[in-house]
């Protein structure tokens, strides 16, 4: 990164410079801070077209608010640069430490959108979401339990119920199906099932996905993983390897 000198040190310098006066009281260390706090202000200034055209009015200034802000007056800093200017050595000392500064930072700056980047990158490219038991046995976890859920989700996409289902010839399921439903906050919902099961003790997995509506705001998912419709009698079924994931467009 390349600094650019800024204009009105020069213009305040050279109305001031004198020669015989003694090193200033402003150290090096806070007269490079200033300085680097000066060429991020000609950045802002830049950026929104904006010029320091009333450096007699501190409210309307950007050096002047630099100035306040560090304690020091305009005269000071000018006294400071005066004396830089004719110490070509130590004014060179200077501005070696305000570029190993912006370096610095700039570095800082990328290892910090590195990190950020990284941290996206990382994260799972499929949620799951489902916080209740991983499989179920019925009728051992309830005669014609249809394992009712609500999950708390708020991000906008697609969801997919699935599981591992074995259905047993003996089941006393009547319309047998997995329900997902996507509520919103304005108390609207919408719903789709899959009727896929077969009672013939064969592992199937059945899932049912949904695609939430961008233009609302998510509340929850629920649902049934074993639906049914009324009529039904003791179940038999096996379910495993239950999810409810979550996936971005």
């Amino acid at each position: 990164m390349k600094l650019k000198p800024i204009a009105v040190v020069a213009i305040l310098s050279i109305s001031l410079l004198n020669c015989g006066k003694p090193q200033p009281k402003l150290t090096e260390k806070k007269c490079a801070e200033i300085i680097y706090q000066m060429h991020k202000a000609d950045a802002i200034i830049s950026l929104k077209k904006l010029n320091d055209t009333d450096l007699k009015n501190d409210s309307l200034s950007y050096y002047n608010y630099i100035f306040k802000k560090e304690g020091i007056t305009r005269q000071e800093f000018i006294e400071a640069i005066n004396w830089y200017i004719v110490h070509p050595e130590q004014y060179k000392d200077l501005y070696d430490k305000i570029i190993k500064q912006v370096e610095a930072n700039a570095k800082a700056e990328e290892e910090r959108i590195s990190a950020t980047d990284s941290i996206k990158n990382n994260e799972p490219k499929i949620q799951n979401l489902w916080n209740l038991h991983p499989s179920y046995r019925m009728p051992d976890d309830g005669e014609t339990n249809p394992v009712a859920f609500e999950i708390p989700a708020t991000k906008a996409g697609f969801y997919i119920l699935s599981a591992d289902i074995r259905m047993f010839s003996d089941d006393g399921t009547k319309n047998p199906r997995m329900t997902l439903t996507a509520n919103y906050e304005d108390g609207t919902s919408e719903s789709n099932s899959n009727n896929g099961f077969e009672k013939d003790g064969i592992m199937r997995t059945i899932s049912v996905k949904i695609k939430t509506d961008n233009g609302k705001k998510l509340k929850n998912l629920s649902g049934w993983l074993l639906d049914h419709s009324d009529g039904t009698t003791k179940k038999h079924i096996a379910a495993d390897n239950i999810k409810l994931e979550y996936q971005q467009e």
